[in-house]
């Protein structure tokens, strides 16, 4: 399933802009709403956290607003990855 199907362009721009580090925060982000918070913030957050580690000797992090340039550079393979990995695929993403 592509990852424009659970969130849009805007929605995961926002999310790369915001790097989000809780569910409160995730649920901030354009498109994000109690269901899409509840489905798929915990893997989305743990992506979200795998990657700033990876950067974090690279990269400032703003503790906070927790935007980071380099993270919006992601492309839309690592959330589709992230999605195919976690969706059920007998229940209809929403």
């Amino acid at each position: 399933m592509p990852s424009y199907v659970v969130f849009s362009d805007a929605s995961l721009r926002d999310m790369a802009a915001r790097a989000p580090v809780d569910l409160d925060a995730f649920a901030g982000v354009s498109g994000v709403g109690g269901y899409k918070r509840d489905r798929y913030g915990d893997v989305f957050l743990k992506a979200i956290q795998d990657y700033l580690e990876g950067i974090s000797d690279k990269t400032e992090v703003n503790s906070t607003t927790h935007v980071v340039s380099p993270v919006a550079v992601k492309n839309h393979g690592e959330a589709n990855k992230i999605i195919q990995e976690h969706v059920e695929p007998d229940r209809p993403v929403k």
